[in-house]
């Protein structure tokens, strides 16, 4: 009767490896692997050491040639060095203003920075590449401040749509948007909703990665970083992840976990959700909630035409594919110009 055994991960120069007890009975014998074996280094004397400037030197050159490789996504390397990311966007506002004369009209103050405002494809591949650990990573944090992010569209459309209709005094105050845009938000991280998503969050995009392959011919998964719109820098995005493959376009993946229904299937208790609806007996995500607008502003600034949008719980994962809405876009990007 055979038993099973919990297997650690390890090196292979830290395993012993041993020939089949049936064919040997010396069961106590060193391994193959001896501990002389472990300490040889085929490298010459002078390049057993590596410096952090030599690393930093192959993983830059290495990201240039392959910048979906694997070893961006599973390790801590994935932020570039600080001097070769674009200058946060409100550090470029500070710097911009240090060099105007005091006369300047703020007309003029407001075109001359939209001019130097756009970024090149080089330095959004670059800031995407370097943000894939998204809440984790530092630069992914600086980066976000001062730029309008999708979790946000529907607040600012919606407030900008009643301030264009409004013909009262009193308006809504936009104040508090524009403070949390510029110096970030306060962290919600310890909420138990918050930490549930944030925990389950590789197992979520696994588990779609296995459920898609079956699907899709060479299907590919990866994390994805923040996105810039380039010739509207201050518009950017953070899908959950992107999906590949050989048989169909590039798609963008945003996943949710409802923490009050996390014990359930989706299809048994979408209705207790505020985000899902039942319309024609299909579940889908409500057009009218921030999930759909945030979604919709990712496709736009990744240039992905739909999104394999996941609800998952620890029954089973719901998915729903929904396709680009330019007219929607098109109303939503307005009232973020404006904003």
């Amino acid at each position: 009767m055979s038993t099973k055994k919990d297997v650690q991960a390890g090196k292979i120069m830290d395993m012993t490896i041993r020939i089949d007890k049936k064919t040997n009975k010396r069961t106590g014998a060193p391994g193959i692997i001896s501990e002389l074996w472990k300490e040889f280094d085929p490298r010459r004397e002078g390049e057993r050491v590596v410096t952090e400037q030599q690393q930093e030197s192959f993983l830059e050159g290495y990201r240039k040639i392959q910048p979906t490789a694997q070893l961006f996504y599973s390790s801590d390397v994935g932020e570039l060095p600080k001097d070769t990311m674009p200058f946060q966007i409100t550090k470029r506002a500070d710097n911009y203003l240090n060099t105007l004369e005091n006369n300047i009209s703020k007309q003029d103050v407001i075109s001359g920075y939209m001019k130097i405002l756009p970024l090149e494809d080089g330095q959004v591949k670059s800031i995407e590449s370097s943000t894939r650990q998204q809440a984790k990573s530092s630069c992914w944090v600086e980066q976000r401040k001062g730029r309008i992010t999708s979790s946000k569209f529907k607040d600012i459309c919606i407030t900008m749509e009643t301030i264009s209709k409004s013909r009262a005094n009193k308006r809504p105050k936009t104040t508090h948007m524009v403070a949390e845009l510029v110096f970030g938000s306060s962290s919600v991280a310890s909420l138990p909703a918050i930490k549930w998503e944030t925990d389950n969050e590789d197992k979520e995009l696994r588990e779609f990665h296995a459920l898609a392959f079956s699907k899709h011919e060479n299907c590919k998964m990866v994390k994805s970083g923040l996105w810039i719109l380039k010739d509207k820098p201050y518009i950017a995005a953070s899908p959950d992840g992107l999906m590949t493959c050989d048989c169909c376009q590039s798609a963008c993946v945003e996943i949710k976990c409802p923490f009050s229904i996390r014990e359930y299937a989706v299809e048994d208790k979408w209705h207790e959700t505020d985000f899902l609806e039942c319309v024609n007996n299909n579940i889908q995500l409500k057009r009218s909630r921030k999930y759909y607008y945030q979604i919709t502003g990712q496709m736009a600034v990744t240039g992905m035409f739909k999104t394999f949008f996941i609800v998952w719980t620890t029954r089973r994962i719901f998915v729903e594919l929904i396709k680009y809405d330019l007219e929607f876009w098109t109303r939503l990007l307005h009232n973020l110009e404006i904003f």
